[in-house]
């Protein structure tokens, strides 16, 4: 399997806290008292640490001890867990990162390869924070992606629903775009016209390289506006010169709104679907969204992930969920009447060969 997303992890071991693999990361004097509460009540916390357990021979009431002393050596923890897994390959998102340091430090740990993508919003939101102006802010946006095209990596990603939402306006002036400077809001909310701005900027790079671009749809971590992250609010983009023109990538199966991605990926030649993250946090769920996007979508662009990030069993943990779902659903898609071998060849394709043509190709 190629994961085709996930970020840096823990680069040491020690005790585990499953906890701390969780979407509430809000602080404060009581933020770790209630993310333990809540993930003792959380189904896919429970079932994690249940499987965790089983895979290190301990009971579950055991499981940190047990696993500070079997992540004594970490890298070969590391190596043994994303085999029993059956992750061959990574794609990171290494953030505002323009060098292939990152991705090397990991493949040196993992025994893996692990391939990076840069991540726009970063380098946005600190030439917001020091007062640059928005053509500064959009021409330094392009740079960073051609710099980082010829540093190495496969991709890019905008969080862009984690700040002013999907709702991106097409044909955004630099004037609009400075003037959305000034608005008094925080950070994060600030200048959606020199975001969208930006962004386009960055797409119209990543059509004229062939880079695909990773766009985050539906639901993350606390700090996310849910109803900001629907991908249907990306139709005005997608029909941009930039936005039909780009290999675009719609992640985390755009949860809860998943048939929304299907119908974009049906209806748009260059977008493509994934499947990350809600396969961590909805396991029971996964085998259905599977099949809801088989029925709309052609297999050669569908991809799994798993948005692993943290520590490493949160890797381990969603591509177990996504094997046995994909078993699942080749009992439902066969008995439909499915051939096996068109099965088999979609099961490469989503686990392989669309990330592999996609991005490595």
């Amino acid at each position: 399997m190629i994961d085709d997303h996930g970020h840096p992890f823990a680069r040491s071991g020690g005790p585990l806290d499953v906890s701390s693999i969780g979407l509430f990361i809000e602080e404060g004097a009581d933020a770790d008292q209630r993310r333990e509460a809540s993930a003792t009540k959380r189904l896919s916390a429970h079932l994690m640490a249940r499987r965790l357990a089983t895979y290190l021979k301990c009971d579950v009431t055991q499981l940190s001890e047990a696993r500070a002393e079997a992540s004594s050596n970490w890298p070969s923890y590391v190596r043994a867990l994303f085999a029993d897994a059956g992750i061959d390959e990574f794609i990171f998102d290494v953030g505002a990162e323009r060098t292939s340091d990152v991705a090397d430090t990991f493949a040196e740990l993992v025994d893996r390869p692990v391939h990076w993508i840069g991540r726009i919003d970063p380098v946005i939101d600190e030439l917001m924070a020091i007062g640059s102006d928005a053509e500064t802010i959009v021409s330094e946006v392009e740079r960073f992606c051609r710099e980082c095209v010829a540093a190495g990596c496969v991709g890019f990603k905008t969080a862009l629903a984690y700040r002013t939402g999907l709702a991106v306006q097409a044909n955004v002036t630099v004037d609009q775009a400075q003037e959305s400077l000034n608005e008094e809001v925080p950070l994060r909310r600030r200048g959606k016209a020199c975001r969208d701005l930006a962004f386009q900027r960055a797409l119209g790079v990543a059509a004229e390289t062939q880079h695909p671009f990773q766009i985050h749809t539906g639901f993350g971590d606390s700090s996310l506006r849910l109803s900001e992250s629907n991908p249907l609010l990306l139709e005005d983009l997608l029909r941009s010169d930039e936005g039909t023109a780009a290999p675009i990538v719609l992640i985390h199966g755009a949860y809860p709104w998943t048939e929304e991605l299907g119908f974009l990926a049906l209806s748009r030649p260059n977008v493509y679907a994934e499947v990350s993250l809600f396969n961590i946090f909805t396991p029971l769920q996964v085998s259905a969204r599977m099949i809801q996007l088989l029925e709309l979508v052609s297999t050669d662009r569908i991809m799994f992930g798993t948005d692993g990030h943290e520590q490493p069993e949160s890797f381990w943990f969603a591509s177990h969920v996504l094997h046995e779902s994909w078993a699942q659903a080749t009992d439902v898609l066969i008995h439909a009447g499915a051939d096996p071998a068109w099965v088999e060849e979609a099961r490469l394709d989503v686990f392989d060969r669309t990330a592999r043509t996609l991005y490595l190709g």
